[in-house]
């Protein structure tokens, strides 16, 4: 379907629009590499056809994967004017988005107050839309942060609510998981530790993850390593080699 509206995209905009399936598509299967190049693309054709809306959206889900690769002096720049073009032009979600993916880079600078507030900032606005699906994603990223706090039974009920948000979606609900199981391993929480990082990795194994494969695995290492069981290594090597 893709290539046969590839083929006949005979405008920018056009172009535009398939580039965006094309990265769609390439997020499913896990080649961010892919992800990045063709939403690159998509938003220079969106820029070029004239719908700086769109380009905008766009060019912050660029950022996001940049920022699931570690491109983060690249992410930084597109979230920013990414922020900028939206809040502009009044486009809440993507304005959300980009709070989201700001709270994600201070929070890798170590300015973890700053990432929390822009996190809840932004889960705010997805909970007043009821969007469940990125309310489950935001609650992970707030459960990280606050477990790096030491706040441990606030982590425990933001990291369960964020599994629960997302029953529905299996690729987010794989990290929502893993940052649940990682949760049981702080609190000493072996046998729930064990429980939760494993349905995390078959669902990364069986549906994908859409981000933070990386962390499924690391969960499931640091649970077996809880629980002394000699293969943590390997699995963390496994994680380690499928980022490659």
């Amino acid at each position: 379907f893709l290539a046969r509206a590839e083929a006949s995209a005979d405008s920018d905009l056009a172009r535009g629009r398939v580039e965006q399936g094309y990265a769609v598509r390439a997020g499913i299967r896990g080649d961010l590499e892919q992800v990045v190049q063709r939403y690159r693309a998509s938003v220079a054709a969106l820029e070029r056809a004239g719908d700086v809306r769109s380009a905008c959206v766009q060019e912050l889900n660029l950022a996001a994967a940049q920022c699931e690769l570690g491109q983060d002096a690249e992410a930084r720049s597109h979230v920013d004017h990414g922020a900028r073009e939206a809040e502009a032009r009044g486009l809440l979600s993507a304005v959300a988005l980009a709070r989201h993916l700001d709270g994600i880079l201070l929070a890798r600078a170590g300015r973890e107050a700053e990432a929390l507030a822009a996190q809840r900032r932004a889960l705010e606005t997805f909970a007043a839309q009821g969007n469940a699906r990125m309310q489950g994603d935001l609650l992970s990223h707030v459960a990280e942060l606050l477990a790096r706090r030491g706040a441990l039974d606030e982590t425990l009920a933001a990291a369960t609510r964020a599994t629960e948000l997302l029953a529905s979606s299996a690729p987010a609900r794989a990290r929502a998981l893993a940052v649940l199981a990682l949760v049981h391993v702080a609190r000493g929480d072996v046998p729930s530790a064990l429980s939760a990082s494993a349905e995390a990795l078959d669902l990364a194994e069986r549906a994908g993850v859409e981000s933070g494969e990386s962390l499924v695995y690391s969960a499931r290492a640091s649970a077996l390593a809880a629980a002394g069981a000699p293969n943590a290594a390997t699995v963390r090597e496994l994680g380690r080699r499928r980022l490659l």
